[in-house]
């Protein structure tokens, strides 16, 4: 499935709330509590492309390859 739709909610949440995507560090600082949205985005996509890459490792079946 990929990181796609989990992006794309991210973004679709941030322009509905109307989220600035790129706050001042400074003010991310003090009043913010998680990243901002293009820093999820990069997050999931990530993971995603770990995931593949382990997935690719591994037999058919589900059990790591010795």
């Amino acid at each position: 499935m990929g990181a796609a739709p989990m992006a794309n909610a991210l973004a679709a949440l941030a322009a509905d709330n109307m989220q600035n995507p790129f706050p001042h560090p400074l003010y991310e600082t003090f009043h913010h509590d998680h990243p901002p949205i293009p820093e999820r985005i990069r997050y999931v996509q990530e993971m995603s492309e770990e995931t593949a890459e382990s997935a690719e490792e591994t037999p058919g079946d589900g059990t790591p390859s010795a």
